[in-house]
């Protein structure tokens, strides 16, 4: 067996596990919903379902809320049940993700580097990480958006020392850059299937 093979093996292994740890956050996110979706049809109270109803997580600090200043159990249910929601859709595409990869992994270890679908697949995943990565762009925002009128943060630090507060949308382009180093990737593979079919039809 190569070293080329080997390494396909082993990557094939961890990632094999990668996807079984995916699947099980789908079903946990699944459950969650169905958690919070019972909560709401029966109205159970909201202490059966969570806590920490009364307190706001922002970077590296937390914040306990004053009863006053508190959303409602049920507002803060609501922003987890639509974030554990879109979350769906970003799991799916990891599982298609790791899927497309092991099957470029399982050529591989075939000691086939060249194989038509591997830069098949490599145009796959370059257009799922540009589409993923739109969507978590979106997420982030849209759950900033919840947290910022539910807990009111605009009006909750304003103080005689704290004169106003901005609520700054940062949107990550990383997945750009990903995305065109596997669509580079899979014109580079494409040449070398090409080449590779050209050597066997000259031998």
């Amino acid at each position: 067996m190569s070293q080329t093979q080997s390494i396909a093996k082993k990557l094939d292994i961890f990632f094999q596990i990668i996807q079984i740890v995916v699947r099980i956050a789908f079903v946990g996110y699944l459950i969650g919903l169905a958690i919070i979706g019972a909560g709401v049809l029966f109205q159970l109270n909201p202490e059966m379902i969570g806590t920490g109803y009364a307190s706001l997580e922002l970077g590296f600090m937390e914040f306990d809320l004053a009863e006053s200043a508190a959303p409602k159990p049920q507002q803060v249910l609501l922003i987890v049940a639509v974030n554990m929601l879109m979350m769906l859709p970003v799991i799916a595409g990891a599982e298609i993700g790791i899927r497309q990869i092991r099957e470029i992994l399982t050529v591989m270890k075939e000691g086939q580097p060249f194989h038509m679908s591997i830069s098949k697949n490599l145009k796959k995943l370059a257009v799922l990480c540009l589409g993923l990565g739109i969507v978590i762009n979106v997420i982030s925002i849209v759950n900033l958006i919840l947290i910022s009128n539910t807990f009111h943060i605009t009006e909750l630090f304003i103080s005689k020392t704290i004169t106003h507060v901005t609520v700054n949308f940062d949107v990550d382009f990383t997945f750009l850059a990903i995305s065109a180093v596997l669509l580079l990737l899979s014109y580079v593979f494409q040449y070398g299937e090409e080449l590779q079919t050209l050597s066997d039809e000259t031998l």
